[in-house]
């Protein structure tokens, strides 16, 4: 292999190739191993070059300095000017040590090692960095070492630390690194083994080797994370120290490996005093040289070799490998060993806690990565970042590190780990123990709570509420794993879907993390909100509470207690606003830490914020803060060439021209007594004084009030809910976004079940779902279908999960989620002989505008009519039958995004699954375009044909077919139409 310039990737060896050539060497050995480690080999543990670029510039936002930002744009600079991550590396060391000393890089190093050790919750290091995240660790940092349990061992390394315990004469009892991190040390010694740091000194030496047998000599070439108790020294070596030329060094390194065989993993050939000593013996032929490379990649390959090739001064005489994984290098040569030897050696440590009979999952992401060592930090830890561990976790370590009272508990990346390898390395039993050993010696906290933390729960984007999993209560090791497997799950659930369908976010784009935290075990818990809605924004605080846990409160299933807090002249005051009274000795205690903690949060996040907290009778802890946001009104089409096309108006109903098609509807269902309950009309461009004329004279309802807007033949125009008590006529002009619009007001109703109608001369076509029928709903419906000659119901045969919206003191109307079982036969043969009737005299009053849409719902036994939009013709024949088990026979190809067009194969039908914001139509819109772009004029749905989704796709000019997937036939009797 002399040649560098297009050699073929053939020409380099396997991973395999290399286990079976160490292990043919050791069955017959002619020489002694060298291994040299890079930093390869402690991924994903400890960061590498491109990981500590990253903490240098964190460490540079923290400085408190009016010249931060030119400090920033220097290193901006360097990284965009260095020809490569080391370059950048070294200009960085030198860079931050001109501007803080040698000893602010050497805490950041000891901060990035740090990242692979498990940091109790509570403690002394725990106080020390949340008061000081950046200072040097020297004081903790050998007691941190001897705890060897509490380190997250890279899988490779936890191997090669068995291989080293047993048998460290294979590789002459000795490793070589330039890794400035202690885990080899901490791996051998888990096994039992002995081993010796030896650190290079700054004169070129190293500190005296131990020559004794089975003890293993680990030589960290770069530096070491801490110093030793005899010399005081920079950590790191700077560029120019390891550049140096030192003959005596060069010397005694090229004697330690002469006549040996040296093998290279994880490391990058950087120009130091390691391919100075190869190119010294390489040159002589005193050693064989197995060099392995990450990469599969043919033209990196080709570069790398060429880069290495130059700095040796060689054109052949070395071994090289490709795609060489450190972590499953180790394992495959470990499994080896054993396999040849009967070694069944173990680890000397307390046997861990088992979960027999739990099925292990996995993150949905997993599958596409490569399994890797975890991530698990305490909460408050500066490395909790909302990139891996989700704005939730890095919200609660921000203010956990700002003196903030947070349930103490633990964060752990589930994006690359399966919860089965974190039991495997016995990290999950770590947490445990250092959790329940905690808690259980504290008065009160006895159980933990598992709470999801994913990349897009609470983000710039979304907030996701309540859509993940979270598990309470738990109590024992297998509720631990049972409640992390449920936030596992969690992406894959009809909550998040829904939300992620709204959203437009694929799948994949969930990160999934966890949080483990102790329970506090509540006398009294709520929601603050920092910036309270109108009638109440004259409060500094509006705060929702009940005695006991949150949850409750938080899913409807209790009656808040709301109030308001206010403070004047630092003195601070509450009141009650409605529910039921909590005890004034309560409320009382818990009225200044409450406003003080809040104020903090709000200063210190820079928003307004949604918070949520819980009180023990003594403490208050916050156990989340989310932004308060407010939802965005309307979105652009521009997409394609699938533009909406032009809605028709009613000439039944002549006040849709002036009024819009929604409020001439409200006037025609009001007139026939079917409307919305205790409903008026405002007309467009009515003034403060004819409003609040026409509000005069209608009494708000007891579940609050609902002002939905009518334009033109819009869809998904504003809507707004006022709580019980609240100001309708602000709340009005607060949402009322253009003079033109019609404003329809009246009662809340929570809604049972929902219904779209699609009516014309012949057909009747109802279908139903439980609970609220919003756009980003995609359940399966129930149909009601009426022809010339027959009558069907086709009724979903299994429970769906409805969204039902409740009252609230929140802008919007809170939403729980059910399970609602199948719609019995006697009910919906009810529903079918008043739809006979209603839709009877409909058909007769809008003859000449037929066919149309009718929207309506039912709440308890109330019917309300809200909304008629025309449409055009509708096939109802064209629809399909088709069992689950027969789906992949028919040959469906799922459409979710637009580019997933891209992979249809001309030959399915094409079934769409997407859903749109109220008001956004974009995403519809552009899989539309791409649909009509590849040639496909007929689509097929299951959320139901009458959908908001389903009616925009038509509109774009697709016919859209409904696919009854599982659906059962029953017969029912009613009336023919």
């Amino acid at each position: 292999m002399a040649e560098c310039e297009g050699d073929p990737v053939s020409n380099y060896h396997s991973q395999a190739r290399l286990v079976q050539r160490l292990l043919w060497h050791f069955n017959n050995p002619s020489k002694n191993v060298t291994l040299m480690l890079g930093s390869g080999a402690a991924l994903p543990s400890v960061p590498g070059v491109g990981g500590i670029i990253s903490l240098v510039d964190e460490y540079i936002e923290s400085i408190p300095s009016s010249f931060r930002p030119d400090i920033l744009a220097d290193f901006r600079n360097i990284r965009e000017s260095a020809s490569g991550p080391w370059e950048a590396y070294s200009q960085y060391h030198d860079a931050l040590q001109g501007i803080a000393g040698s000893a602010a890089f050497d805490a950041i190093i000891q901060h990035a090692v740090r990242t692979a050790y498990t940091t109790p919750p509570s403690g002394q290091l725990a106080e020390f960095l949340r008061r000081s995240p950046w200072s040097k660790l020297d004081q903790f940092a050998q007691a941190m070492e001897n705890d060897n349990e509490s380190w997250r061992l890279p899988l490779g390394l936890d191997s090669l630390g068995k291989i080293m315990a047993q048998k460290s004469a294979l590789f002459g009892n000795r490793v070589i690194t330039t890794n400035f991190d202690p885990l080899i040390e901490i791996a051998i010694r888990r096994y039992g083994g002995q081993c010796s740091t030896q650190s290079l000194k700054t004169d070129g030496s190293f500190d005296t080797v131990v020559d004794v047998n089975s003890t293993t000599n680990v030589l960290h070439l770069h530096g070491y994370w801490r110093s030793n108790s005899t010399e005081r020294r920079s950590l790191l070596h700077s560029r120019d120290a390891l550049k140096r030329p030192r003959p005596n060094l060069l010397g005694g390194l090229a004697d330690l490996i002469r006549d040996t065989l040296v093998v290279v993993v994880g490391y990058g050939a950087w120009d130091d005093i390691f391919t100075g000593a190869l190119a010294k013996l390489a040159t002589a032929r005193e050693c064989e040289i197995l060099w392995s490379f990450n990469s599969e990649d043919g033209s990196e390959l080709r570069r790398s070799r060429k880069s290495l090739l130059e700095r040796i001064g060689l054109t052949d005489g070395i071994i090289f490998y490709r795609g060489v994984d450190a972590n499953e290098l180790f394992r495959e040569l470990l499994s080896g060993l054993e396999s040849e030897e009967g070694s069944h050696a173990s680890r000397p440590t307390t046997p861990l806690p088992a979960t027999p009979g739990l099925q292990v999952k996995t993150a949905p992401r997993v599958e596409a990565v490569t399994k890797m060592a975890p991530e698990v930090l305490p909460i408050g830890d500066t490395g909790v970042t909302p990139g891996k561990y989700g704005p939730k976790a890095a919200t609660l370590s921000t203010l956990m590190r700002n003196d903030i009272r947070v349930p103490e508990g633990f964060c752990i990346d589930l994006a690359s780990s399966t919860v089965d390898e974190l039991q495997e390395i016995g990290e999950m039993q770590r947490i445990w123990k250092a959790l329940t050993k905690n808690s259980n010696g504290r008065a009160g906290h006895d159980s933990l709570i598992v709470r999801s933390s994913a990349s897009v729960e609470d983000s710039p984007t979304a907030l996701f509420p309540g859509r993940f999993a979270s598990r309470r209560d738990v109590k024992t090791f297998t509720d631990l794993i049972v409640g992390i497997n449920a936030c596992v799950d969690s992406p894959t659930s009809l909550a998040v879907k829904e939300y992620q369908q709204m959203l437009g976010l694929r799948p994949e784009s969930i990160h999934m993390s966890v949080i483990v935290q102790w329970q506090v075990p509540a006398v009294l818990a709520g929601v603050a909100f920092t910036a309270p809605p109108p009638p109440y924004n004259t409060c500094d605080l509006l705060v929702e509470m009940a005695e006991g846990e949150a949850n409750a409160l938080l899913t409807g299933d209790v009656t808040g207690s709301l109030y308001s807090f206010t403070r004047h002249d630092d003195q601070e005051s509450y009141h009650h606003l409605a529910g039921p009274h909590i005890d004034t000795s309560q409320i009382t205690s818990l009225v200044s830490s409450l406003s003080t903690a809040c104020e903090r949060i709000v200063r210190m996040l820079g928003e307004a914020q949604d918070i949520e907290w819980v009180w023990d009778g003594h403490d208050l802890y916050i156990v989340q803060a989310r932004p308060i946001r407010a939802a965005a009104v309307g979105a652009g089409v521009g997409v394609g060439k699938a533009a909406p096309r032009e809605r028709q108006g009613l000439p039944s109903l002549p006040m849709a021209d002036s009024w819009g098609l929604k409020a001439a509807a409200a006037q025609y269902f009001g007139r026939s007594g079917w409307g919305a309950s205790n409903a008026v009309v405002v007309p467009p461009r009515a003034d403060r004084s004819e409003v609040e004329g026409i509000l005069a004279s209608r009494k708000n309802g007891p579940k609050g009030t609902v002002i939905r807007f009518s334009y033109e033949a819009h869809v998904g125009v504003a809507k707004r809910f006022i709580p019980p008590g609240g100001n309708v006529l602000e709340a009005f002009f607060e949402t009322r976004a253009n003079e033109s619009w019609v404003g329809i007001v009246s009662d809340y109703v929570v809604v049972d079940s929902s219904f779209e109608a699609y009516v014309s001369d012949k057909t009747l076509l109802v279908e139903h779902v439980p609970g609220n029928w919003e756009p980003n709903n995609l359940l399966p419906p129930d149909v009601f279908l009426w022809t010339e000659s027959k009558f069907e119901f086709l009724k979903v045969p299994f429970h769906r999960e409805a969204a039902v919206e409740i009252p609230s003191v929140r802008s919007n109307p809170g939403v729980f989620r059910l399970n609602i079982g199948p719609l019995a036969n006697e009910k919906a043969e009810h529903w079918a002989i008043r739809m006979v009737e209603y839709f009877s005299m409909i058909r007769s009053d809008l003859a000449p505008d037929l066919p149309v849409n009718v929207h309506f719902v039912i709440d308890k036994d109330d019917w309300y009519f809200l909304n008629i939009r025309p449409t055009t013709h509708l096939d109802v024949e064209r629809s399909q039958r088709v069992a689950g088990e027969d789906f992949k026979m028919n040959r469906y190809f799922l459409v979710v995004n637009p580019e997933d067009v891209n992979d249809w194969d001309h030959q399915s039908r094409i079934l769409v699954n997407c859903a749109a914001d109220r008001g956004g139509v974009a995403r519809i819109a552009s899989v539309a375009a791409s649909l009509q772009e590849a040639g496909l004029e007929e689509v097929f749905c299951t959320f139901g044909v009458l959908s908001h989704p389903a009616i925009l796709l038509r509109e774009f000019g697709l016919v859209v077919s409904p696919l009854y997937l599982d659906h059962e036939p029953h017969v029912l009797r009613v009336p023919r139409w």
